[in-house]
């Protein structure tokens, strides 16, 4: 995980996924 923000996470430079399936804030 590159960064995490807004309820998205990075994985990549360019590539952010919804993090709606965790719970983690």
């Amino acid at each position: 995980i590159y960064a995490r923000k807004d309820g998205y996470i990075s994985i990549g430079p360019n590539a952010w996924v919804k993090e709606e399936h965790l719970d983690v804030r």
